[in-house]
């Protein structure tokens, strides 16, 4: 593991890092999230201990600039650890973000079906399907796999009544349609072959602020898939987590005023970056987030509550588990 696995501290700031900036710092199922950090985190740290070891300290960014991953302080003229892994985590989001939440909601999937895989270890107690793929795109190929052989024989999506999904709105020959129940995104996942079906997705139906939208043709043929959090677009997917067409995009940013929705990247300029906004979209975007505050709070009560009632407990990456994703002997 190159630089990495000579320091424990490392490894742990790097993936509490990663998980954070993902948003997956808050997973309470202890054996998804120990899923993930053999997965995605451990993926992560091989893929950083790989440069590390030619010294790589940049990449070509957006309008040919260099990105800089070497987390060098020009003020301190020192290398600053924080620093250097929000860099990291960053330029591995923008480069793998579609992968990376792709092989997350094939976990999910995976540990809410208890499927057999999963007890298929090591004798370190790792899943050797998990551990045969050594990157990214390994992980998002097995997940491909696993979900083809787990929706095959399932059926095209046929109209459902409005217990279970709801048109919103309608401009020209798109219409949105709300996605209410699990019955609802088992059939979305049937006919865009991606994993918001399957149970992954189900608790998070009734929690406040998350709300799943389809985007139909005028056959009512899905064409994108929408997650919305607190009235931000945080994933917008096309069949088999592909991008989105142009169309549906428009489509979107078209009524996303009248729903009171605004995009990841309007929330980012909001909060980085407001002086750049016009006084109108200041306060667009305002209502929003504030809105949203209390349904992220609303949010986080219903979560700790279930918490307690299943007895479970946060993830964290303790010394004995980083030393199975770095592949250390056990400690005395």
């Amino acid at each position: 593991m190159a630089k990495i696995r000579d320091s424990d501290a490392e490894a742990r700031l790097a993936l509490d890092t990663l998980f954070k900036h993902l948003d997956l710092d808050n997973v309470r199922d202890a054996r998804l999230a120990h899923c993930i950090v053999l997965s995605v985190g451990r993926s992560y740290l091989r893929f950083w201990a790989g440069h590390d070891a030619v010294g790589t300290i940049s990449f070509d960014g957006q309008d040919e600039r260099p990105f800089f991953i070497d987390g060098y302080d020009l003020i301190r003229r020192c290398v600053v650890p924080d620093l250097k892994w929000r860099q990291r985590a960053k330029w591995y989001e923008l480069t793998h973000g579609l992968d990376i939440h792709h092989v997350v909601d094939w976990l999910s999937a995976a540990v809410h079906n208890n499927e057999r895989w999963l007890s298929n270890t090591d004798d370190r107690g790792r899943p050797k399907k998990l551990m045969k793929c050594g990157d990214i795109i390994a992980l998002s190929n097995e997940a491909d796999k696993c979900m083809r052989r787990a929706l095959t024989g399932t059926r095209r999506r046929k109209a459902l009544p409005e217990t279970d999904e709801r048109v919103v709105v309608t401009l020209g020959d798109l219409s949105l349609v709300r996605l209410l129940t699990p019955k609802a995104l088992d059939a979305e996942s049937a006919a865009m072959r991606h994993c918001i079906g399957l149970g992954a997705y189900d608790v998070r139906l009734s929690l406040p602020g998350l709300r799943y939208y389809s985007v139909r043709d005028d056959r009512n043929k899905p064409l994108a898939t929408v997650e919305v959090m607190d009235g931000v677009i945080i994933q917008c997917s096309g069949p088999r987590n592909s991008f989105t067409t142009s169309s549906a995009l428009d489509f979107l940013y078209a009524i996303r005023m009248s729903l009171g929705w605004i995009s990841r990247d309007e929330h980012m300029t909001y909060v980085r970056r407001r002086h750049e906004l016009s006084p109108q979209d200041v306060d667009r975007i305002g209502t929003v987030v504030d809105r949203g505050q209390l349904t992220s709070e609303e949010r986080r009560a219903v979560i700790e509550e279930r918490k307690l009632q299943l007895q479970d407990r946060e993830y964290a990456v303790d010394d004995d588990h980083l030393d199975n994703i770095l592949g250390l002997p056990p400690r005395p």
